[in-house]
């Protein structure tokens, strides 16, 4: 597990734009922080890194999202929450954190609303919903089935601004 799965990672980090890469609680991280655990950050966040600058630079060319965030999503949620991904094709549920089924959905630069459609029927005890701005900037939340909107109907609809992170209510917090 890296030691840095908390971070909400920016590409394209450079000494020309230093305001670009790995944010972390409100900071920036610090290069020599970086350079340090060099082999740690980078083995866990390269490709992660290469899919959200390559997927950049292809709307920047053509004008079209890649229709790759939500595999961006389910390698961010491996990452930043320790998640098992199941076998491809498992229905319900797109991995697991110990005993609890997760579901990933992901909110990417190209959608208009920051908010996700759930199917009701799914087979998970949490979902994380990841958020990938149109700067490619990087961020999830990890919220609980029992705290999710009830209603009756086929899908539910779970807003980013309505939830903060509960993470900390199934894991300890990276020290």
């Amino acid at each position: 597990m890296s030691r840095f799965p908390h971070l909400r990672w920016i590409p394209g980090y450079s000494e020309e734009h230093p305001r670009v890469g790995p944010w972390e609680d409100g900071d920036w991280v610090c290069r020599d922080e970086i350079e340090a655990n060099r082999e740690d950050f980078f083995e866990d966040n390269f490709c992660i890194e290469g899919l959200l600058a390559f997927a950049m630079e292809y709307y920047e060319d053509k004008g079209r999202w890649l229709p790759i965030y939500g595999e961006i999503g389910e390698l961010y949620a491996e990452r930043r929450f320790g998640m098992e991904r199941s076998d491809s094709g498992q229905q319900g549920s797109d991995g697991r954190i110990g005993d609890l089924l997760i579901e990933v959905k992901t909110i990417s630069p190209g959608k208009r609303h920051q908010r996700v459609r759930v199917k009701r029927s799914g087979n998970f005890g949490a979902l994380i919903v990841v958020e990938i701005d149109s700067d490619h900037r990087i961020d999830a939340k990890l919220i609980l089935r029992k705290n999710l909107p009830k209603g009756k109907g086929k899908w539910m609809t779970v807003s980013w601004t309505e939830y903060s992170c509960e993470r900390d209510l199934l894991l300890p917090l990276p020290s």
